[in-house]
């Protein structure tokens, strides 16, 4: 992607990624120079809001990707959208540039569709946003983990509970794992799960914004949950994290260009084992039936 930024722009990146006394902070320029996944046309789009800032610093540069992203990828949910794809259908303005390049696609678009995916979503956020307290959401979560059946009133309650979390979202990418990599951290039920799954969970999927006490939802999909890309193409828009999906992240490294998805960051700096695969998809409607555990983070950040 470099290439295709303003020269005092790189600039700039080179500096601040040698600068020790940023710490992990300087991650963030270094990753930029080293990302291989974002397109032409996305870059030179990235490359207008960044040429010129004056006087450029860290400062000034974050407020720039801000603004990107609040324009380009941090969109508003289309009213009476179903999904994201159903989103583009109606108005194509409002698609994420992360979904925009459909050649973006050719590269994991005929996933198998069985594969099982796992996304992991703060239970305070969801609660709040939904209007609930944080105990009522885990006590009907846990209710579906436990078994509760469609026609129970627990189900029910939270089938509404999530339409109304999730009609205050934006259309932003969804990041999601997959879950064959997390599998010996789960048993059959929940209660002969490991103790410690949450914890080890958040650290191999990279995240550290998830403090000691805070409270996790887990939702399991397929693939065959996200549609098809209309058109004849028929591809599921399915594609690797950027530096341009996300706020500045020490967190994040990027994959190569030619690989299918992206790498968590392990917390723990296990380096022996391939780090967890994650990819980014257009939002769906998140249903009871998807709801896979409760848990809480027990642990500090390493």
């Amino acid at each position: 992607m470099q290439n295709r930024l303003p020269l005092t722009f790189r600039e700039f990146l080179a500096n601040e990624a040698r600068d020790g006394a940023q710490r992990n902070r300087r991650f963030v320029p270094r990753n930029f120079l080293l990302d291989e996944g974002v397109g032409p046309e996305r870059a030179q789009v990235y490359a207008d809001f960044v040429n010129g800032i004056s006087p450029l610093s860290n400062r000034s540069w974050h407020v720039s990707h801000q603004e990107y992203l609040a324009e380009r990828v941090f969109v508003p949910r289309a009213s009476g959208a179903t999904d994201g794809l159903a989103q583009q259908a109606a108005n194509p303005e409002t698609v994420p540039d992360t979904f925009r390049d459909p050649n973006a696609f050719t590269r994991f678009g005929q996933a198998n569709a069985n594969l099982p995916l796992l996304r992991v979503e703060q239970t305070l956020h969801v609660a709040r946003q939904a209007g609930i307290t944080e105990s009522e959401l885990e006590r009907l979560a846990l209710s579906i983990v436990g078994g509760a059946s469609e026609d129970s009133l627990e189900w029910q309650q939270l089938e509404a509970v999530l339409s109304r979390w999730q009609e205050s979202l934006q259309a932003r990418p969804v990041y999601a794992g997959f879950m064959e990599y997390f599998a010996d951290l789960f048993a059959g039920t929940a209660a002969e799960d490991r103790p410690e799954w949450a914890d080890e969970l958040r650290d191999l999927l990279g995240l550290y914004h998830l403090a000691k006490g805070t409270g996790i939802v887990v939702f399991r999909y397929l693939v065959r949950d996200i549609p098809k890309t209309r058109g004849r193409s028929g591809l599921r828009p399915l594609v690797a994290p950027t530096v341009l999906d996300q706020t500045h992240s020490e967190a994040f490294c990027p994959s190569p260009g030619n690989t299918n998805c992206g790498h968590a960051v392990d917390l723990q700096g296990r380096l022996k084992a391939p780090p967890a695969e994650e990819i980014l998809h257009p939002w769906i409607r998140f249903e009871p039936r998807h709801v896979f555990r409760v848990g809480q983070i027990t642990r500090p950040v390493p």
